[in-house]
């Protein structure tokens, strides 16, 4: 039994991480899609 809830633990901790890692790495992702969109957006309007 101890030996059961050491790997749900272990594989709980590990899950945390990558949510952790995926939710910040999606972050990132989005704030510089968000960039790119409004860069080409203004830039759009200053060429028409």
């Amino acid at each position: 039994m101890a030996y059961n809830s050491s790997i749900t633990s272990t594989l709980y901790n590990l899950f945390v991480k990558v949510l952790t890692y995926f939710s910040f790495s999606y972050t990132v992702a989005a704030r510089v899609y968000l960039v790119l969109v409004v860069e080409l957006a203004t830039g759009s309007n200053q060429i028409s």
